[in-house]
């Protein structure tokens, strides 16, 4: 890479990596944070920009390093960064239809590999290996959507398969877990929270947009939850989206032919509130909210969170020593969110 446009390059990323840190609010709160310092995320960032081949490789490097939590600048290698933008910008090139998505939403909901704080993994070449197949004779976006809903699921046998987990409890396994069933007696599957990782890192390997939407709790009202939002049938809930021919839709997971159709809409999704942290759906997203373009996210707000962040619930104090009564599981800021309420019922 020519060293005057890696300067160039350098310096714009600096605008975003400090706009980064001013919206970090708990960086000395959470663990999973493992705040560092600019000076080791800048020459983690000219190490990974060194490899860019393209001009198109350096925009899509600089913006997944831009927005990485710290935890990954320190625990990530440069190797993983490079393949996954590589595989990434591979997916994007491959169909019609994978290319006709704008750039922004490409770096934001295609490129990034992860969701939340699953272990990362690089099954990404896995993935598109298997799936792409499947999906590249689609006519759109819509049709490789469902297709991915029709094929993903079977990647393992027995199939991929819901397997219920007490609300509120770390349940956001990587892919590979989901696939081996590490965490459900050797049966493939897992939780709302993991089919939903396991669905987005398959659509998002083929070049489809992906991420995950939720509640952190129902809003059921007291005659269902007459201890609050502890009741389990208030519990919180998470499902898959994808972006297709203009617009967001929600994924019924394991073999639905139709999108934005589900056991929780229109019912209830009605009752949630937009601007809450606790009854408000939201939806995640690689780069601060406030950073992208709104035309691309309508009837989409920031989350309406300390730090504007994705809400966590299965992030106990308990589990990492700190005292019950912090109320962090809410402070986990490492995923940024759009508060997508609106897109769920008449505001």
């Amino acid at each position: 890479m020519d060293s005057t446009v890696l300067r160039i390059c350098l310096g714009s990323l600096a605008v975003g990596l400090a706009s980064q840190e001013a919206l970090s609010l708990n960086a000395d709160v959470s663990p999973l944070q493992l705040t560092i310092s600019t000076s080791a995320r800048s020459s983690f960032t000219q190490k990974v920009l060194q490899e860019a081949g393209s001009v198109q490789e350096m925009e899509a490097l600089g913006f997944l390093i831009t927005h990485m939590p710290d935890a990954d600048i320190k625990t990530l290698s440069v190797e993983f960064v490079v393949e996954n933008t590589r595989l990434a910008l591979a997916a994007y090139n491959s169909t019609s239809w994978a290319a006709s998505v704008p750039w922004e939403i490409f770096l934001n909901d295609v490129l990034p590999y992860a969701c939340f704080t699953e272990p990362r993994e690089a099954g990404r070449a896995d993935f598109f290996r298997r799936f792409l197949p499947a999906v590249e004779g689609a006519d759109n976006l819509t049709v490789a959507a469902v297709t991915m809903n029709t094929v993903a699921w079977d990647v393992t046998s027995p199939r991929i398969r819901f397997i219920a987990a007490p609300s509120d409890e770390v349940n956001n396994y990587s892919p590979s877990q989901v696939m081996n069933g590490t965490f459900t007696q050797g049966r493939p599957g897992g939780s709302c929270t993991s089919c939903a990782v396991f669905f987005v890192a398959a659509c998002r390997a083929v070049g489809i947009p992906a991420r995950v939407a939720g509640v952190p709790h129902w809003n059921k009202g007291f005659a269902t939850c007459p201890h609050g939002d502890s009741d389990e049938q208030c519990g919180d809930h998470n499902w898959a989206e994808v972006w297709a021919d203009g617009a967001w839709h929600f994924v019924d997971p394991a073999g639905d032919l139709r999108l934005d159709h589900g056991w929780f809409y229109p019912g209830s999704t009605h009752f949630q509130v937009p601007g809450t942290t606790n009854h408000s759906i939201f939806a995640t997203s690689w780069a601060p909210p406030s950073m992208l373009p709104e035309a691309l996210y309508p009837n989409s707000s920031p989350a309406n969170t300390t730090g504007y962040h994705y809400p966590m619930v299965w992030h106990w104090p308990s589990d990492y020593g700190l005292d019950w009564n912090t109320g962090w599981q809410w402070n986990v800021d490492t995923v940024p969110a759009w508060d997508v309420t609106c897109r769920y019922k008449e505001c």
